[in-house]
This record gives C-alpha cells, structure tokens and sequence, in this order.
C-alpha cells in the first residue's frame, strides 16, 4: 500500500527523535509543516505498510482523519493524476481494488486505526480539529506543543496553512461523493470496522 510516495522522512528512524503517524491523503500536508516548525527536527514517519510493522521512535503523534473523507481525498488525487473522471462507478472501484498480495484501502485503514488510534503514550490529534476555526486550530496546536515541549504555535501555524498545498483546495467531504455505488463497496468492504477503528462514527 504506497511504499513509493517519496516521503523524505524516511531513514533510520532510531535518530529520529519525533514520530509523526499520518497517512497520506489524511492531512500530511498540515500536521508535518507544524512538527517541523515546532521542534526544528527531523521526523520519523513511516508508510504504507511500513506504518503496521515499523517500531516509532521518541514521543509519538497520531494525526487521524474520518477514513471516508481520506478514501475519497486518495481517489480524487489518484483520478487526477490519470486525468480520469471522478465518479460513483470509480470510487466504487477504488474503494475495492486490491493490489496483488496487499490489502483494499478500507482494510489498510482499519488495520493503521487499529494500531495507532490509542497507541499508548502518544498524543492523538485530528484532521477535523485543524480546519473547523481559527479558535480550535489554535488550541490545538498549542495542546500539540506542549506534548513536544517547544515552539512556537501561532508561527507553526502561519507556517504550515501558508505554504501546504491540497489537491484543489477544498476538502473532501464524503456524502458528497459517496453515491449507491461507493456506498455498496463501503459497506462491503468493512468501512463501519474502519470507522470504529479511527474512532469515528
């Protein structure tokens, strides 16, 4: 499930002295900017399914975002990128494909929840709380560098909201996608476990 997405945090994590747990299409583009501004140091941040078997090192951060949101972000990017049309019948599909001897998205992100939502001693933030208000963003990236112990959060987050990017701009959001089609595939492909998993309902 995406070993090759060019993540340049990769390496010997066993120097790293922060873990940062985030899949892509799930907020990576805000919650790296604001570890790095805080604490000036390199990030471990392990993916694909290097994220079910990799070993964090130092204090650990679980950025969680709704699995359906990330599945549709993931597939906007991906038909993007193929300069294909977005649609219920090609979300359906994305949401059941399989790679040869992998896993469907849905069992990767119900695997990755499994894992790292309450993952112990770690601090657990959320896609959502970063983009609802200013007022909640604010808290929560001060709640995030108390955890690391440095930094300063209102220049993390001028930092980070001014120079990340999204795919168009707009964040997903999943019942505007998910027509019969995709809700089908979710459904049977586990998404409620999924979910739960991220401890979303």
């Amino acid at each position: 499930m995406g070993k090759g997405d060019g993540d340049k945090d990769r390496g010997n994590h066993s120097v790293k002295p922060y873990t940062v747990m985030v899949m892509r299409h799930a907020g990576s583009h805000l919650i790296k900017p604001l570890m790095r501004r805080l604490t000036g140091q390199a990030l471990y941040s392990p993916k694909g399914d290097d994220a079910l078997i990799r070993d964090p090192s130092g204090k650990v951060v679980v950025f969680l975002r709704d699995p359906r949101d990330r599945a549709v972000s993931g597939y906007r990017y991906k038909a993007g990128r193929r300069g294909q049309d977005v649609s219920d019948v090609g979300l359906a599909r994305f949401l059941s494909r399989k790679p040869k001897g992998g896993i469907t998205p849905i069992e990767f992100m119900q695997a990755w929840g499994q894992r790292w939502n309450n993952y112990p001693g770690a601090m657990v933030m959320r896609f959502e709380d970063l983009v609802r208000d200013a007022a909640e963003r604010k808290a929560q990236v001060d709640r995030l560098a108390g955890y690391v112990g440095c930094g300063d959060p209102a220049d993390a987050i001028a930092y980070a909201f001014e120079t990340s990017r999204t795919f168009t701009g707009r964040y997903s959001s999943w019942p505007e996608w998910f027509g019969p089609l995709a809700t089908k595939a979710w459904h049977d492909g586990g998404g409620a476990r999924a979910v739960k998993a991220m401890g979303y309902k």
